[in-house]
């Protein structure tokens, strides 16, 4: 990801998928950027929340 310029690295986890959780710690430690992991999602995700957790914490380059 480094490479890519991506501001952050954003994993959807669907609900009754247990896996992700024990991939996103190596993920996220090499993603190089910060990450979010939206756990247990429902199949059909809200367009809202998601543009809701794809905001960056206050200070953060744009």
């Amino acid at each position: 990801m480094r490479g890519s310029r991506a501001d952050l690295l954003l994993a959807v986890v669907r609900e009754h998928d247990e896996a992700p959780a024990w991939d996103f710690p190596a993920q996220e430690a090499a993603a190089g950027v910060p990450a979010v992991q939206l756990a247990r999602q429902p199949y059909r995700t809200d367009a809202d929340e998601l543009r809701g957790a794809l905001r960056l914490p206050a200070g953060s380059p744009a």
